[in-house]
């Protein structure tokens, strides 16, 4: 699977149990704020064995039918909404080989992790991604929950 990324660090807040099992094989990132952000993102995905893709091979991964994972169309974030909007108007992808995911708990397929699962998760955000502490320091939809569901099909 490959996702479109937001942010640098919104694979691991979105797809930790995928990570963990070895189903997210490639990351294209859109936007990364900083070099800082960047350098997250690359020793992050280094570590996992998630490879970054530019847009050439992103395209060459769609025609091959690799599954892609974009935020929920629930989420009102700026980002995800241009992410939507930028696929949409670039590419022709199957619906049947969309996925979307999210942390929002109002989502009727998201599920709570483990205390287990939370507390890993917690400390990969907080070893990897420091620039964004703030943000599940104040919020724990972060680390609490997650999920993906299958866009048609």
């Amino acid at each position: 699977m490959i996702v479109i990324s937001p942010h640098n660090d919104d694979l691991l807040i979105g797809f930790f149990s995928l990570i963990k099992k070895g189903q997210i094989k490639y990351a294209y990132f859109l936007e990364l704020e900083s070099d800082m952000k960047e350098e997250e993102a690359k020793k992050f995905c280094k570590d996992t064995g998630i490879e970054i893709v530019d847009q050439v091979r992103f395209s060459q991964l769609l025609v091959e039918g690799i599954p892609v994972i974009i935020p929920s169309p629930e989420s009102n974030h700026p980002t995800h909404k241009n992410i939507r909007g930028w696929l949409v108007m670039n590419y022709e992808i199957p619906l049947n080989n969309i996925y979307f995911y999210s942390t929002d708990m109002k989502e009727f397929w998201i599920r709570l992790l483990s205390k287990e699962e939370q507390g890993h998760k917690r400390a990969l955000l907080d070893s990897y991604f420091p620039l964004e502490k703030d943000l599940w320091a104040s919020d724990n939809k972060y680390f609490l929950f997650e999920g993906v569901i299958k866009c048609c099909g």
